[in-house]
């Protein structure tokens, strides 16, 4: 919620005084009086226009907008429009039209009002009564014997409380307040005679106080990485006094957001480096000026800043890096500004929901930076200045009820609903009315955009959408999904991809020397989202013109992903050699397979089968013998890899039963029962302390993949690896 908040309505039309709003007025803009006042008195400015030079105006200088829809002459409207995108305490309304006004008067009317004295004021000329009032004629020659006067308002200020204009739907009442404004103030600009008449009153050394100053701060502009921008912000950055850039500055790449670079954030760790030198702009590293290096990676930061010779860096300071643990870059890039520069005004080009940003990385925590961005943006400490495609800024305020026009129709009631809801990072009852919900221990509300027996999609108010499944009545679980991709300029033209479904935080892949796709889901519940995960799977494989083979690899649930994934691959990319290698393979769910009557997945996850959502999927994909039966699952080659432990037979005995489709299949061997409760785990540990092993498992799986036919395969062989 923005506490104070000034609307300047600046239509682009005026019948008796054409482009008044926009016309220079001692050498600025006639509207930008009105924004500085704002300023001056502690509100934040939005001007509320239909003129595209305005908001041209407003874009290069930073000024928040919103594009004027209204049609009518009425200020109620006008002012219904900008309240339904943005909350505050307090509005004041600063027409352009009356450019002269006395310093700390609006800032006293928010006082009185912040003190519960009154809940709307406004600027008036008092005039003495001499001549008709209701009938009557009324005549005082001196002020002081005067019984009545007429208290005209002037156009000048008016401040309400949202609260108060919500509930009356007006701007003035029988309790308003009004504040004497004397001459030039309760002047204002309606005609070509009264411009020239301020233009007059302007020269005067006298009044000239009385016009705001532009008492432009220090402006600070932090640049996301963000591409596909709509319009070009060039002008703008290029003017601030700092421009901040964050790793591999992929906005320079657009054209569109300026060319300096004053400041630079990097996260040095893989993910940076794995791009090439090309693509980090390792050629402007040397002669920018401060660069700061994330704490987090600060044994590769000070190899890489030795390595490449670099001078002018830094590792954030110690404040900035407590405050913001496992934040993305971004918002350790906001945070840091926020730092260095506690004077200046912030600028953010960029998105405003961190759910559109870093998804694959494991440091992304959606819901508390969006709380630390939307509280800077709420608090005027960082200005966003991305547009959408309508041209208007974007803000992740939440709606307030009521705030929409008063002359919307009335929508039908619908019966209320509670359910709960649980996240990874809090389990929350969720009141639902309609089209709208909230949380019941914490004022965070949403839309909801879907609403069924398997789905709920809700899209914030504080932040992004997100997706829960109803894992049995009345209950949602959220699933996380990231899928990362280390397809560059320069890997791109590989042969080979490796792909691997993952739910735990370390990728087994990470260090290989093939382009690879990983997939983080939560648990079980990520098998919901298989064609979600085909979808950007077929994206990345699109952007390697010589592909030719593929790997799948999984463990334990994953080895079912993978086979799903790879039977829908094979279906959409016929030319290319589909192989999937897995331990264990899940088995029928139905508990109806000759070999494993009552055995369900693990000893682990019986309790899966119970799940709501599950009967369904795994009717159709339980049992992978079923899948390979398929017609589409000809010509996919398949490679086992089991643990030998007694315990654990049924992952034998599961592999065992695909014995006709395996191409070959790997066994390890395991020592004694030590194994038991951690035999997963030792399959990863033993893919990542023996790289070179599995790197020659990797080229021989591939040789096959294109050397052999799958199917009934009478080649296979079997190799055992010892523990």
């Amino acid at each position: 919620m923005i506490p104070k908040l000034a609307v300047i309505p600046a239509k682009k039309d005026s019948e008796r005084c054409p482009g008044k709003n926009c016309r220079l007025f001692a050498g600025r803009p006639l509207f930008q009086y009105s924004v500085s006042y704002a300023l001056q008195e502690g509100f934040m400015p939005i001007v509320s226009t239909d003129s595209e030079e305005i908001m041209e105006y407003c874009r290069r200088e930073g000024i928040r907008y919103v594009r004027e829809k209204v049609n009518d002459k009425r200020m109620e409207n006008c002012i219904h429009q900008v309240l339904s995108g943005i909350s505050c305490k307090m509005f004041a309304i600063l027409q352009p039209t009356s450019p002269f006004r006395r310093a700390g008067l609006l800032r006293q009317m928010a006082e009185d009002m912040e003190k519960g004295e009154i809940h709307s004021a406004y600027t008036a000329h008092r005039i003495k009564m001499i001549g008709h009032l209701d009938g009557q004629f009324h005549v005082a020659h001196r002020e002081q014997d005067a019984r009545k006067f007429f208290y005209f308002f002037d156009g000048n200020i008016n401040a309400i409380t949202q609260k108060h204009f919500q509930e009356s739907g007006t701007l003035f009442d029988n309790d308003s307040r009004p504040y004497l404004n004397d001459f030039p103030c309760c002047l204002q600009i309606d005609t070509e005679e009264e411009w020239k008449l301020l233009a007059r009153l302007s020269g005067n050394e006298e009044y000239q106080g009385l016009l705001a100053s532009e008492g432009r701060e220090k402006r600070i502009c932090i640049v996301s990485n963000k591409r596909n921008l709509k319009r070009n912000y060039s002008a703008f950055v290029d003017s601030c006094d700092k421009i901040m850039r964050v790793n591999k500055m992929d906005n320079l790449n657009s054209g569109l957001a300026g060319t300096r670079t004053d400041i630079l954030l990097i996260s040095c760790f893989y993910g940076y480096l794995a791009f090439s030198p090309a693509e980090r702009h390792m050629d402007m590293l040397p002669e920018i000026p401060e660069i700061y290096f994330n704490n987090e990676e600060l044994g590769c930061s000070n190899e890489f800043a030795c390595r490449e010779g670099l001078k002018n860096w830094k590792f954030m300071p110690g404040a900035v890096h407590r405050s913001t643990p496992n934040f993305t870059t971004l918002s350790k890039a906001l945070c840091l500004a926020d730092y260095l520069f506690p004077d200046a005004q912030l600028y953010y080009l960029g998105d405003t929901d961190m759910n559109l940003r870093a998804s694959g990385s494991p440091k992304h925590h959606a819901s508390v930076e969006n709380a630390y961005i939307q509280s800077l943006i709420d608090h005027g400490r960082i200005i966003p200045i991305l547009e959408d495609e309508a041209g208007e800024f974007y803000y992740s305020s939440p709606l307030l009820p009521g705030s929409a026009s008063s002359e919307s129709p009335s929508m039908k009631e619908e019966p209320a609903e509670d359910i709960v809801i649980r996240h990874p990072q809090w389990t929350d009852q969720f009141h639902i009315e309609g089209k709208r919900g909230r949380r019941l221990h914490r004022n965070d509300a949403a839309v909801i955009l879907q609403h069924d027996e398997e789905k709920l999609v809700l899209q914030w108010d504080n932040w992004g959408r997100e997706e829960f499944y109803e894992m049995e009545e009345g209950n949602y679980q959220y699933l996380s999904y990231h899928c990362t991709s280390s397809i560059n300029e320069v890997n791109k033209y590989a042969d080979e991809l490796l792909i691997n479904p993952c739910d735990g935080t370390n990728s087994v892949w990470l260090n290989f020397r093939h382009p690879f796709i990983c997939m983080k889901y939560h648990q079980w519940e990520g098998l919901l989202l298989l064609d979600r995960m085909c979808l950007d799977i077929e994206r990345e494989i699109r952007k390697m013109p010589s592909l030719k083979s593929i790997l799948l690899t999984g463990i334990c649930k994953d080895a079912l992903v993978a086979l799903i994934l790879a039977v829908r691959l094979k279906k959409d990319f016929p030319h290319l050699h589909m192989g999937v290698w897995g331990c264990p393979w899940p088995l029928d769910f139905s508990g109806k397979s000759p070999m494993h009557q009552g055995k369900y997945i693990s000893p682990a996850h019986a309790q899966i089968r119970e799940k709501k959502t599950f009967s369904s999927l795994f009717q159709h994909y339980g049992d992978p013998l079923a899948i390979l039966r398929q017609e589409t699952s000809s010509g996919l080659h398949l490679f086992g890899f089991y643990s030998s432990n007694p315990h654990w037979f049924c992952d034998a005995d599961a592999t065992k039963r695909l014995e006709p489709y395996l191409t070959k299949t790997y066994v390890h061997q395991a020592e004694g029962n030590e194994e038991i409760a951690h035999v997963h785990g030792k399959i990863t540990q033993l893919v990542k302390q023996k790289p070179e092993l599995i790197q020659s498992w990797m080229k021989e799986m591939f040789q096959k993949m294109i050397q052999s036919e799958c199917g009934e395969n009478s080649n296979k062989s079997v190799m055992s690896i010892s523990a």
